[in-house]
């Protein structure tokens, strides 16, 4: 039974895509076709067999791989992948919590799973509280704790942490670097892959939320009709930015845990931590 011996784990948002695209084109790693078998957290119960059928491709490569990014923040999962597979390695990269969970926020409103007039700054305050705004937008980017979490069971030899910033200056070096922590030849250069992950841009957010409050169908054709929601949305250059209130309140939730994750590291998270 073949199963990976090593795991993209998170952090969501994070640019886990391009990297997985990026490792699958290395002729000594083998990639899971489907990238996120989500075995760990949402399938595990479906047993060992399940999982190993993602990987029935594989042909002698050095390298066997997926990449699941909510495994970092299943309290769980490390427990669950140590008792399966316990030699594996972990690679993380880690993205500016704040932006990281805007991103994330922007990713549910657009797919319906949120409606407009629940507002970034509502969802952040109001995770765990409210019914359904469960999506782990803030605490998804506790890295520290996640980590810790992962290092009862693995060895810090067997973790790497890609800062995501690093990841988008210098992705070449980076590159290498995972795979001289794959132990594959690191002279391999990947085609960098097409972007999968244009953005779309959701024009006229004020409108939008009045819309939202004042008229419950709205709602429902929001939640329920790509097409709908397509209508608000275009590809474009443009992003929608986090509005100063609500990056000042994150900015305040993450500061310790920041602190900790840069010590813990030995890595400078300055700009995580400025208001910018």
């Amino acid at each position: 039974m073949i199963l990976p011996n090593f795991i993209i784990a998170g952090a969501p948002k994070s640019a886990t895509s391009t990297l997985y695209e990026y490792l699958k084109q290395h002729p000594d790693i083998f990639m899971s076709p489907v990238k996120e078998p989500f075995f760990f957290d949402f399938n595990f119960e479906r047993g060992i067999e399940y999982y190993a059928k993602f990987f029935e491709k594989y042909n002698g490569e050095t390298a066997i791989g997926e990449a699941t990014v909510w495994y970092m923040s299943w309290a769980a999962v490390p427990e669950r992948i140590y008792q399966t597979i316990p030699d594996v390695k972990l690679i993380f990269i880690l993205r500016d919590p704040v932006e990281r969970a805007f991103s994330n926020y922007l990713m549910d409103l657009r797919s319906g799973h949120y409606t407009p007039k629940q507002t970034f700054g509502y969802v952040i305050r109001n995770e765990g509280k409210v019914s359904g705004i469960d999506r782990r937008i803030v605490s998804g980017g506790f890295y520290y704790r996640h980590v810790k979490r992962f290092e009862q069971y693995f060895s810090r030899k067997n973790m790497l942490f890609i800062v995501y910033d690093d990841f988008k200056s210098n992705i070449r070096e980076v590159e290498k670097s995972v795979y001289r922590f794959l132990e594959v030849d690191d002279s391999f250069a990947a085609e960098s892959p097409p972007n999968k992950m244009v953005g779309e841009y959701i024009r006229h957010q004020e409108l939008l939320i009045h819309c939202s409050a004042s008229f419950p169908p709205f709602n429902y054709c929001w939640s329920r009709s790509r097409h709908f929601r397509q209508i608000f949305l275009n590809k474009s250059s443009q992003r929608n930015l986090i509005n100063s209130v609500d990056r000042k309140y994150l900015l305040d939730v993450y500061l310790e845990e920041n602190q900790r994750l840069a010590e813990y590291l030995n890595v400078n998270l300055d700009a995580w931590c400025s208001f910018s």
